[in-house]
Protein backbone atom coordinates (compact mmCIF):
# COMPACT_ATOMS: atom_id res chain seq x y z
CA UNK A 1 0.00 0.00 0.00
CA UNK A 2 2.44 2.74 0.77
CA UNK A 3 4.94 1.54 -2.58
CA UNK A 4 1.30 2.05 -4.44
CA UNK A 5 1.31 5.51 -2.53
CA UNK A 6 4.37 6.68 -3.34
CA UNK A 7 4.53 6.00 -6.77
CA UNK A 8 1.14 7.90 -7.27
CA UNK A 9 3.16 10.75 -5.54
CA UNK A 10 5.72 10.75 -7.95
CA UNK A 11 3.26 10.36 -11.09
CA UNK A 12 1.88 13.57 -9.55
CA UNK A 13 4.78 15.45 -9.04
CA UNK A 14 6.26 14.52 -12.27
CA UNK A 15 2.87 16.15 -13.91
CA UNK A 16 3.31 19.14 -11.92
CA UNK A 17 7.14 19.64 -13.24
CA UNK A 18 6.10 19.08 -16.55
CA UNK A 19 3.35 21.39 -16.61
CA UNK A 20 5.87 24.63 -14.67
CA UNK A 21 8.66 23.64 -17.33
CA UNK A 22 6.81 24.08 -20.56
CA UNK A 23 6.16 27.64 -21.75
CA UNK A 24 4.06 28.34 -24.83
CA UNK A 25 6.89 29.72 -27.34
CA UNK A 26 6.60 33.42 -29.38
CA UNK A 27 6.33 33.77 -33.13
CA UNK A 28 6.95 37.38 -34.65
CA UNK A 29 6.99 38.01 -37.80
CA UNK A 30 9.45 40.09 -39.83
CA UNK A 31 8.45 43.74 -39.80
CA UNK A 32 10.06 43.34 -44.00
CA UNK A 33 6.86 43.18 -44.88
CA UNK A 34 5.53 45.93 -42.95
CA UNK A 35 4.05 49.09 -45.38
CA UNK A 36 5.57 47.04 -48.52
CA UNK A 37 3.23 46.96 -52.07
CA UNK A 38 2.81 43.23 -53.18
CA UNK A 39 1.48 42.08 -56.99
CA UNK A 40 -1.29 39.65 -57.56
CA UNK A 41 0.01 36.79 -59.10
CA UNK A 42 3.53 37.20 -58.07
CA UNK A 43 5.01 35.84 -54.87
CA UNK A 44 6.58 36.59 -51.81
CA UNK A 45 9.10 35.34 -49.15
CA UNK A 46 7.51 34.95 -45.59
CA UNK A 47 9.56 35.33 -42.96
CA UNK A 48 9.13 35.04 -39.06
CA UNK A 49 10.86 34.28 -35.98
CA UNK A 50 10.46 31.18 -33.55
CA UNK A 51 11.17 31.19 -29.99
CA UNK A 52 10.81 29.28 -27.21
CA UNK A 53 8.79 26.24 -27.47
CA UNK A 54 6.68 25.81 -30.53
CA UNK A 55 5.29 23.12 -32.02
CA UNK A 56 7.05 21.48 -35.41
CA UNK A 57 4.19 22.76 -37.64
CA UNK A 58 2.27 26.53 -38.65
CA UNK A 59 -0.18 27.32 -40.05
CA UNK A 60 -0.89 31.07 -42.26
CA UNK A 61 -3.82 33.26 -42.51
CA UNK A 62 -3.94 36.51 -44.83
CA UNK A 63 -6.45 38.80 -42.43
CA UNK A 64 -7.73 42.03 -43.83
CA UNK A 65 -6.56 44.96 -41.51
CA UNK A 66 -9.82 44.61 -39.00
CA UNK A 67 -8.37 41.01 -38.38
CA UNK A 68 -11.14 38.47 -40.76
CA UNK A 69 -9.99 35.55 -42.51
CA UNK A 70 -9.44 36.40 -46.09
CA UNK A 71 -7.84 33.62 -47.28
CA UNK A 72 -5.70 30.57 -46.24
CA UNK A 73 -2.00 30.83 -47.44
CA UNK A 74 -0.91 27.96 -45.31
CA UNK A 75 -2.62 24.56 -43.64
CA UNK A 76 0.22 23.82 -42.28
CA UNK A 77 4.09 24.38 -42.87
CA UNK A 78 7.36 23.58 -40.92
CA UNK A 79 7.60 26.32 -38.19
CA UNK A 80 11.56 26.67 -40.11
CA UNK A 81 11.03 31.10 -40.10
CA UNK A 82 10.38 30.77 -44.35
CA UNK A 83 7.71 30.46 -46.41
CA UNK A 84 7.02 30.68 -50.16
CA UNK A 85 4.03 32.77 -50.76
CA UNK A 86 2.10 32.65 -54.75
CA UNK A 87 -0.07 35.92 -54.14
CA UNK A 88 -3.37 34.71 -55.73
CA UNK A 89 -4.12 36.56 -58.94
CA UNK A 90 -7.55 37.23 -58.39
CA UNK A 91 -7.02 38.49 -54.75
CA UNK A 92 -8.82 41.74 -54.00
CA UNK A 93 -6.89 44.84 -53.98
CA UNK A 94 -6.39 46.08 -50.52
CA UNK A 95 -4.45 46.28 -46.97
CA UNK A 96 -3.62 43.17 -45.16
CA UNK A 97 -1.77 41.32 -42.26
CA UNK A 98 -0.48 37.74 -41.81
CA UNK A 99 -0.97 35.63 -39.40
CA UNK A 100 1.26 32.62 -38.06
CA UNK A 101 -0.03 30.69 -35.58
CA UNK A 102 0.18 26.78 -33.92
CA UNK A 103 -2.25 24.14 -34.32
CA UNK A 104 -3.49 24.63 -30.89
CA UNK A 105 -3.02 28.57 -30.68
CA UNK A 106 -0.39 28.42 -27.89
CA UNK A 107 1.50 30.80 -30.24
CA UNK A 108 1.01 33.33 -32.79
CA UNK A 109 2.48 36.38 -34.29
CA UNK A 110 0.94 39.21 -36.65
CA UNK A 111 2.67 41.04 -39.01
CA UNK A 112 2.23 44.96 -39.45
CA UNK A 113 -0.30 46.50 -42.47
CA UNK A 114 0.90 46.11 -45.87
CA UNK A 115 -1.00 46.50 -49.52
CA UNK A 116 -1.97 44.25 -52.38
CA UNK A 117 -2.05 45.88 -55.69
CA UNK A 118 -4.50 43.60 -58.42
CA UNK A 119 -2.57 43.42 -61.70
CA UNK A 120 -4.93 42.76 -64.77
CA UNK A 121 -4.30 39.30 -65.63
CA UNK A 122 -2.18 38.61 -68.15
CA UNK A 123 0.16 41.28 -67.64
CA UNK A 124 3.52 40.07 -65.51
CA UNK A 125 4.15 42.57 -62.56
CA UNK A 126 7.59 43.31 -64.21
CA UNK A 127 5.98 45.02 -67.00
CA UNK A 128 4.54 47.52 -65.21
CA UNK A 129 6.76 50.82 -65.59
CA UNK A 130 8.28 51.98 -62.37
CA UNK A 131 7.97 53.40 -59.77
CA UNK A 132 4.77 51.82 -59.07
CA UNK A 133 6.79 48.55 -59.25
CA UNK A 134 7.04 47.62 -55.61
CA UNK A 135 7.79 50.88 -53.90
CA UNK A 136 11.07 51.82 -55.58
CA UNK A 137 11.68 55.43 -54.76
CA UNK A 138 12.42 57.77 -57.21
CA UNK A 139 12.27 61.66 -57.51
CA UNK A 140 11.78 63.42 -60.25
CA UNK A 141 10.99 67.37 -60.29
CA UNK A 142 10.34 69.74 -63.05
CA UNK A 143 13.56 71.56 -63.22
CA UNK A 144 15.48 68.19 -64.02
CA UNK A 145 12.66 67.23 -66.71
CA UNK A 146 13.82 71.01 -67.85
CA UNK A 147 17.48 69.86 -67.90
CA UNK A 148 16.70 66.97 -69.83
CA UNK A 149 15.59 68.48 -72.50
CA UNK A 150 17.81 71.02 -72.79
CA UNK A 151 20.58 69.74 -75.49
CA UNK A 152 23.19 68.50 -73.22
CA UNK A 153 26.28 70.46 -72.83
CA UNK A 154 29.92 68.42 -73.75
CA UNK A 155 31.20 66.83 -70.24
CA UNK A 156 34.21 64.72 -69.94
CA UNK A 157 32.92 61.19 -68.59
CA UNK A 158 34.73 58.05 -67.60
CA UNK A 159 33.31 54.93 -68.95
CA UNK A 160 34.93 52.60 -66.08
CA UNK A 161 33.95 52.60 -62.18
CA UNK A 162 37.03 53.03 -59.35
CA UNK A 163 38.50 49.80 -58.48
CA UNK A 164 36.69 50.61 -55.39
CA UNK A 165 33.60 50.81 -57.01
CA UNK A 166 32.93 54.40 -55.67
CA UNK A 167 31.74 57.40 -57.87
CA UNK A 168 34.08 59.30 -58.35
CA UNK A 169 33.74 62.52 -57.31
CA UNK A 170 37.61 64.30 -59.15
CA UNK A 171 37.44 67.61 -60.58
CA UNK A 172 39.13 67.03 -63.90
CA UNK A 173 39.23 71.06 -65.51
CA UNK A 174 36.64 72.47 -63.25
CA UNK A 175 34.21 69.69 -64.04
CA UNK A 176 33.09 66.71 -62.22
CA UNK A 177 34.02 62.75 -63.68
CA UNK A 178 30.87 61.12 -64.07
CA UNK A 179 30.73 57.54 -64.93
CA UNK A 180 29.18 56.47 -67.57
CA UNK A 181 26.48 53.34 -66.89
CA UNK A 182 25.99 50.27 -69.00
CA UNK A 183 24.48 47.07 -68.59
CA UNK A 184 25.22 43.92 -69.80
CA UNK A 185 21.52 42.77 -69.39
CA UNK A 186 18.92 44.24 -72.17
CA UNK A 187 16.13 43.18 -69.58
CA UNK A 188 17.41 45.07 -66.65
CA UNK A 189 18.17 47.96 -68.91
CA UNK A 190 15.28 47.62 -70.13
CA UNK A 191 13.33 48.39 -66.33
CA UNK A 192 15.99 50.94 -64.94
CA UNK A 193 15.85 53.22 -67.77
CA UNK A 194 11.73 53.27 -67.18
CA UNK A 195 12.71 54.19 -63.61
CA UNK A 196 14.38 57.26 -64.54
CA UNK A 197 12.96 58.45 -67.30
CA UNK A 198 15.67 57.79 -69.89
CA UNK A 199 14.67 55.85 -73.43
CA UNK A 200 17.88 54.80 -74.80
CA UNK A 201 20.12 56.00 -76.69
CA UNK A 202 20.53 58.80 -74.10
CA UNK A 203 23.15 58.10 -71.97
CA UNK A 204 23.25 56.84 -68.44
CA UNK A 205 25.16 58.45 -65.51
CA UNK A 206 25.81 57.59 -62.25
CA UNK A 207 24.16 60.59 -61.26
CA UNK A 208 20.81 58.97 -62.30
CA UNK A 209 20.65 56.62 -59.17
CA UNK A 210 21.38 58.94 -56.19
CA UNK A 211 17.94 58.81 -55.22
CA UNK A 212 17.01 55.11 -55.31
CA UNK A 213 16.52 53.87 -52.07
CA UNK A 214 14.71 50.82 -52.87
CA UNK A 215 14.79 48.41 -56.40
CA UNK A 216 13.09 45.24 -56.08
CA UNK A 217 11.99 43.64 -59.51
CA UNK A 218 11.34 39.76 -59.28
CA UNK A 219 10.74 36.81 -61.83
CA UNK A 220 11.38 38.69 -64.20
CA UNK A 221 14.06 36.72 -66.58
CA UNK A 222 17.47 39.13 -64.98
CA UNK A 223 20.43 37.47 -65.61
CA UNK A 224 23.80 40.16 -65.12
CA UNK A 225 23.41 42.67 -62.63
CA UNK A 226 26.37 45.10 -63.85
CA UNK A 227 25.48 48.23 -63.44
CA UNK A 228 23.87 48.16 -60.38
CA UNK A 229 27.26 48.67 -58.39
CA UNK A 230 26.13 52.57 -59.30
CA UNK A 231 23.39 52.08 -57.16
CA UNK A 232 24.72 53.87 -53.94
CA UNK A 233 21.87 54.76 -52.04
CA UNK A 234 19.95 51.69 -52.01
CA UNK A 235 18.62 50.21 -48.61
CA UNK A 236 16.41 47.23 -50.05
CA UNK A 237 17.04 45.15 -53.33
CA UNK A 238 15.08 42.67 -54.49
CA UNK A 239 16.08 40.26 -56.89
CA UNK A 240 14.31 37.42 -56.23
CA UNK A 241 13.72 34.69 -58.89
CA UNK A 242 15.56 35.96 -61.31
CA UNK A 243 18.38 33.72 -63.00
CA UNK A 244 21.28 35.77 -61.12
CA UNK A 245 24.73 33.64 -61.00
CA UNK A 246 27.39 36.58 -60.00
CA UNK A 247 27.01 38.79 -57.30
CA UNK A 248 30.44 40.36 -57.88
CA UNK A 249 28.73 44.23 -58.09
CA UNK A 250 27.44 44.12 -55.35
CA UNK A 251 30.70 43.94 -53.48
CA UNK A 252 30.48 47.77 -53.68
CA UNK A 253 27.04 49.20 -52.25
CA UNK A 254 27.40 50.41 -48.51
CA UNK A 255 23.92 50.91 -47.68
CA UNK A 256 22.32 47.87 -47.91
CA UNK A 257 19.79 46.37 -45.06
CA UNK A 258 17.77 43.92 -46.72
CA UNK A 259 18.92 42.01 -50.14
CA UNK A 260 16.87 39.58 -51.40
CA UNK A 261 18.45 36.73 -53.86
CA UNK A 262 16.57 33.44 -53.30
CA UNK A 263 15.24 31.18 -56.50
CA UNK A 264 18.48 32.36 -58.54
CA UNK A 265 21.38 30.25 -59.51
CA UNK A 266 24.32 31.40 -56.86
CA UNK A 267 27.03 29.49 -55.80
CA UNK A 268 29.59 31.36 -54.44
CA UNK A 269 29.00 34.06 -51.99
CA UNK A 270 32.73 35.36 -52.01
CA UNK A 271 31.28 39.01 -53.06
CA UNK A 272 28.88 39.20 -50.38
CA UNK A 273 31.85 38.14 -47.43
CA UNK A 274 33.92 41.34 -49.51
CA UNK A 275 31.56 43.54 -48.93
CA UNK A 276 32.12 44.62 -45.19
CA UNK A 277 29.25 46.75 -44.62
CA UNK A 278 27.16 43.64 -44.80
CA UNK A 279 27.58 43.14 -41.19
CA UNK A 280 25.15 43.70 -38.29
CA UNK A 281 21.49 43.14 -38.59
CA UNK A 282 21.71 43.28 -42.32
CA UNK A 283 19.08 40.69 -43.96
CA UNK A 284 19.91 38.63 -47.05
CA UNK A 285 17.72 35.59 -48.18
CA UNK A 286 19.78 33.17 -50.61
CA UNK A 287 17.08 30.28 -50.15
CA UNK A 288 16.28 28.44 -52.63
CA UNK A 289 19.98 28.69 -54.83
CA UNK A 290 21.97 25.25 -55.85
CA UNK A 291 24.83 26.52 -52.61
CA UNK A 292 27.12 23.88 -52.01
CA UNK A 293 26.89 24.07 -48.20
CA UNK A 294 30.46 22.32 -47.62
CA UNK A 295 32.16 24.76 -50.55
CA UNK A 296 30.70 27.46 -49.37
CA UNK A 297 30.88 26.97 -45.19
CA UNK A 298 34.00 29.35 -44.27
CA UNK A 299 31.58 32.30 -46.21
CA UNK A 300 29.03 31.46 -45.06
CA UNK A 301 30.41 30.77 -41.44
CA UNK A 302 32.10 34.41 -41.89
CA UNK A 303 28.74 36.44 -43.01
CA UNK A 304 26.95 34.96 -39.82
CA UNK A 305 30.15 35.64 -37.42
CA UNK A 306 29.02 39.56 -38.19
CA UNK A 307 25.61 39.16 -37.52
CA UNK A 308 24.21 39.08 -40.89
CA UNK A 309 20.58 37.50 -40.81
CA UNK A 310 21.05 34.71 -43.00
CA UNK A 311 18.40 32.77 -44.78
CA UNK A 312 20.03 29.76 -46.52
CA UNK A 313 19.36 26.57 -47.49
CA UNK A 314 22.49 24.71 -45.17
CA UNK A 315 22.58 23.74 -41.47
Amino acid sequence: MNKRLILIIFFLFSVIAICVTVKAGEIKVSDIIDGKTLNTGSNFTIIWKVSGDVLPYVKIDLLDIEGRLVNKISGGTPSNNVYKWDIPADLAEGDYRIKIYTNDLSSEGTSGIFHIRAVPQGIKAEEIKPPPIEGITQETTPASRKTESRKEKPRIIASEPRPDGKSPDAVHQGRAVMPVVTFDDPKLEEIVRGLIEKKAPVTVFSSDFRKITKFEVRDAGIVKISGMEYFDSLVTLDLGKNNITDLSRLKYLKKLRVLMLDQNWIEDLTPLVENEYIAEGVMVDLSGNPIDCALQADNIARLKKRGVKLLIDCP
